[in-house]
C-alpha cells in the first residue's frame, strides 16, 4: 500500500513488535463488530495506557504543586470576584478537559489501522453496525477517561481546600461540572469522527469543517471567559447546557446519519 509512504501516516502506523500477542482473554460476551473493536483495543492497549498514565502523572504533579502554592497564599476574594470565578470555572474546565481526554489522534490511529479496511465492507456502514460501533467506543472512551477526570476532580477539591474556599455548594458544583465535561469530552471527537469522517485513505487531507470545529472550540472557550466580565448571566451554566445537549443530540444524529457519513473519503 503506497499510502504508507505518506508522511501523514507515519505516527499512526502499527509497530508490530509492540502488538500484544497474548490470546488468553476470550471475549465471550462480544459478537461481530464489538468483538473486532474489543480485540483491536486489547492488541494495542499499550498506546492507550501509556497516554493515560502520562496525563494522569501530569495532573498529579500539577495538583501537588498547586496545592503547595495555594497553602502558602492568603486568598480572600470579594463576593463579586468569587461569583465571576464560579461562572467561568466550567469554561476553564472544558479547556483542560480537551488536554486530558483521549485525543483526536486515536481516531486517526483506528482509522488507519482498522476502520479504513472495514469501511470497504457494506455491512460496516449498516445502521445496526454503526450503533454497535458507537456504543462500544463510547463505553471504552468513558473507561479510558475515567482516571484522568477523577484525578482532575480531586485536584479541584484539594485546591479549594488549600485556598480555604471549600464549601458544600462549591463541591457539588465542581462534581456536576466535571461529570458533564467528562461525558462530553468522551464523546465529542467520536461524534465528529463518525459524522464527518475527515480522513482520506492515507490521511493526506481532512474535512475542512472538522479542522475548523476543533480549532474554533478552544478559541471560543477563552473568548467567553473575557466576555463574562461584561455579561450578566452565568455563562458557565450555558456552556454546561451546550455540552449536555451535544452529548445527547449527537448520539441520535450519529445513529440517524452514520450509515451515510461513516465511510471512506475519496478525496
Amino acid at each position: 500500500d503506497n499510502t504508507f509512504k505518506d508522511i501523514n501516516t507515519i505516527a499512526y502506523q502499527i509497530d508490530d513488535e509492540k502488538i500484544t500477542q497474548e490470546n488468553v482473554r476470550i471475549y465471550d460476551n462480544y459478537n461481530g463488530i464489538e468483538y473486532i473493536n474489543k480485540l483491536f483495543r486489547y492488541r494495542f492497549k499499550h498506546k492507550y495506557k501509556k497516554m493515560i498514565l502520562i496525563r494522569s502523572g501530569i495532573i498529579l504533579a500539577v495538583g501537588v504543586i498547586g496545592f503547595i502554592v495555594l497553602r502558602g497564599l492568603t486568598i480572600n476574594p470579594k463576593p463579586s470576584e468569587l461569583k465571576i470565578l464560579v461562572s467561568v470555572f466550567p469554561i476553564i474546565l472544558l479547556y483542560f478537559g480537551i488536554q486530558i481526554a483521549i485525543p483526536e489522534s486515536f481516531n486517526r490511529f483506528m482509522f488507519l489501522n482498522m476502520d479504513r479496511y472495514l469501511m470497504r465492507q457494506m455491512i460496516y456502514t449498516e445502521k445496526q453496525t454503526i450503533k454497535d460501533t458507537l456504543n462500544f467506543r463510547i463505553k471504552q472512551n468513558l473507561k479510558d477517561n475515567a482516571l484522568q477526570f477523577l484525578l482532575l476532580l480531586l485536584l479541584i477539591i484539594s485546591w479549594m481546600f488549600a485556598a480555604k474556599l471549600i464549601t458544600t455548594d462549591l463541591i457539588i458544583k465542581a462534581v456536576v461540572a466535571v461529570i458533564i465535561i467528562y461525558l462530553y469530552q468522551s464523546v465529542k471527537q467520536l461524534y465528529m469522527y463518525m459524522l464527518l469522517q475527515p480522513f482520506t485513505v492515507g490521511l493526506e487531507s481532512k474535512n475542512i469543517v472538522y479542522s475548523i470545529l476543533n480549532t474554533f472550540e478552544s478559541l471560543l472557550f477563552w473568548a467567553i471567559i473575557f466576555l463574562q466580565i461584561k455579561l450578566n448571566f452565568n455563562i458557565g451554566l450555558v456552556a454546561l447546557a451546550i455540552c449536555m445537549i451535544y452529548t445527547v443530540v449527537g448520539y441520535f444524529l450519529v445513529l440517524a446519519k452514520g450509515d451515510r457519513t461513516f465511510n471512506l473519503r475519496k478525496s
